[in-house]
């Protein structure tokens, strides 16, 4: 008998395809392969080692309403996602502590600790970044910066693990075109180094929450809808506060309407950024998934070769 996850995904391919109406190689492709039992979930080992870094940003230095070479409507777009990750990375550590009673691997016990770290520096320069943009002009204190809506109490360990899963996943897509494409993300030096850096150590990281989801609950069919359907919830949740956030800081800024055109340039059509990323979030629903499928290591080494030659910053422990 077929994979009883891969039939999901096929159904779920099959049902993108007569949306769309394209992509009938590639499904029937697909269901010839139904048949086919995975033999083992175990995939190419792609991690990079966690890193530590002792480092910090002069945001003051830049101008936060147009630091992006793009304009002040991308400018606002990346303003916006950080105004909930100080929160954010507080409940992805939680998510992945609270499971940690699961974890047998010493590698993974200790890429559990790494990821905590970076974590906590992420939401650290993020408060950094927030207090840029108060000391700019603008109100914050009025904006949704939750990254989920429901209470967290109300919320079962599980799920809120599945939720981090998931967002870490988001994180890594996002990182990976940061790091793999000049056109994303380009301007100022102190903010672009901020994202770049970011970016790196979400890579590093990104097998962390998965692996131990997964050492807590398996990877049977109940695991599998748990982290599909918690994905598809915070997809939209986080999407529309994201872009309320965006609009509110439109209206401190007193944005024209083109604003929205070249924000909807530049996320679909050149350099397309959330076009780019929309094959990776599909690819989170294959049954078989993995993060450490896709090698990024040559961004990140790419990442320290730039960053060793930088007179810039102090960038501890990319040597």
């Amino acid at each position: 008998a077929p994979d009883a996850q891969y039939l999901i995904w096929v159904s779920l391919r099959y049902a993108l395809c007569r949306i769309y109406n394209v992509g009938d190689a590639m499904l029937r492709r697909d269901i010839a392969t139904v048949a086919m039992v995975v033999e083992t979930t175990k995939c190419a080992d792609h991690r990079d080692q966690i890193s530590l870094r002792d480092i910090s940003f002069d945001l003051a230095r830049g101008d936060v309403c147009n630091w992006h070479s793009a304009g002040s409507a991308v400018s606002r777009f990346y303003n916006a996602m950080s105004l909930f990750f100080p929160k954010g990375e507080k409940f992805f550590i939680n998510s992945v502590r609270e499971h940690r009673k699961h974890v047998k691997e010493e590698r993974l016990l200790s890429d559990v600790s790494g990821f905590m770290q970076q974590e906590a520096a992420h939401s650290r320069e993020h408060r950094e970044y927030i207090g840029a943009m108060v000391a700019s002009g603008y109100e914050v204190d009025t904006l949704d910066i939750r990254m989920f809506s429901k209470p967290l109490e109300k919320v079962a360990p599980r799920r809120r693990l599945a939720m981090t899963v998931a967002m870490e996943h988001f994180t890594a897509s996002l990182a990976h075109q940061i790091l793999s494409s000049g056109a994303v993300m380009r301007g100022d030096s102190e903010f672009g180094a901020l994202w770049r850096w970011h970016a790196v150590e979400e890579i590093e990281h990104k097998s962390v929450a998965f692996d131990v989801f997964t050492s807590a609950y398996g990877r049977g069919v109940g695991a599998y809808f748990l982290r599909c359907s918690a994905a598809i919830q915070v997809t939209i949740g986080f999407m529309r506060r994201l872009f309320v956030n965006v609009a509110r800081l439109a209206e401190q800024d007193s944005a024209s309407w083109r604003s929205w055109l070249a924000l909807l340039r530049y996320l679909w059509v050149a350099p397309g950024l959330f076009r780019r990323m929309t094959p990776a979030f599909f690819v989170y629903f294959h049954p078989k998934f993995h993060p450490s499928n896709t090698d990024d290591r040559r961004l990140i080494a790419a990442w320290r070769d730039a960053a060793a030659s930088s007179a810039s910053h102090e960038w501890g422990g990319c040597s």
